[in-house]
């Protein structure tokens, strides 16, 4: 469990949840019929760790435009080995996307030095991820 942890891999518990001492990590619990989808859900779910600290760094370089920075957000998946993460930035947020993916993969790198590759898109719209196809 805790290799996976480091690793940034979801944590799926198969039975009860009742005290679970891992819940803080869990990223799904699976019933005894269930497992194998469990398991398949949770390896698509973003990793709200690594995208936590993304997005902090994000807010720090947007300082100086405090509703910008609010708006902006980070999403974070991990696929095939490798961390695929996306920067939404509103329109009119100052033109740093190369500077800020540069910050974001270092960020994320440096929280999992475990990963193959780190990919960072920056995308500009006026909202966050939840008006973004997938």
């Amino acid at each position: 469990m805790s290799c996976s942890l480091r690793h940034h891999v979801p944590l799926v518990v198969a039975g009860t949840s009742a005290l679970n001492p891992f819940d803080k990590w869990t990223t799904a619990i699976a019933g005894d019929d269930d497992i194998v989808e469990a398991c398949e859900r949770a390896a698509t779910l973003p990793v709200e760790r690594l995208a936590g600290l993304a997005r902090v760094e994000v807010r720090r370089w947007l300082r100086n435009q405090p509703p910008v920075a609010e708006q902006s957000d980070v999403t974070v998946y991990r696929s095939h080995g490798q961390l695929d993460a996306t920067i939404y930035l509103p329109t009119e947020a100052d033109e740093i996307d190369g500077a800020l993916a540069v910050a974001v993969a270092a960020v994320l790198r440096a929280h999992d030095r475990f990963t193959s590759r780190t990919n960072v898109a920056v995308k500009r719209s006026g909202s966050g991820p939840s008006a973004q196809p997938r």
